[in-house]
């Protein structure tokens, strides 16, 4: 999967006890560079039960988001991580964004013809 630039990566440096959360998409990719950090999140459903997903990762390990969602990083020891966040360039993202501009556009032009038929302009599309 493309990565953005290494320049729009987020270094993190945490010291033994700091914790860092943050509302991450599915594709970010979290790299530990040096100690050791347990990993949370995002939450998932599995049948009625929340369940929250968790990882210690040491040193040259890496873990990527599965769910767009809110993960929690808590530092065991010093750590240093990087997060990088998945690229619009990638063919996946890039799709995707088309899609969404695409579908926005095609609200507006329901929206539009409805209105100049004089019939209720469409919901939920």
């Amino acid at each position: 999967m493309d990565q953005q630039p290494a320049d729009d990566a987020r270094r993190l440096e945490l010291q033994r006890g700091e914790q860092w959360m943050k509302h991450l998409t599915a594709g970010t990719r979290l790299v530990v560079i040096d100690g050791a950090a347990r990993l949370e999140g995002p939450p998932c459903w599995l049948g009625d039960t929340l369940h929250t997903p968790r990882q210690h990762l040491a040193a040259g390990d890496d873990w990527v988001v599965s769910a767009t969602g809110w993960v929690r990083v808590s530092a065991e020891r010093p750590c240093a991580l990087v997060c990088i966040t998945p690229s619009h360039a990638s063919p996946g993202g890039w799709l995707k964004t088309r899609l969404e501009k695409l579908r926005e556009r095609l609200r507006g032009w329901l929206r539009i013809s409805a209105a100049a038929d004089g019939r209720p302009t469409a919901r939920g599309c």
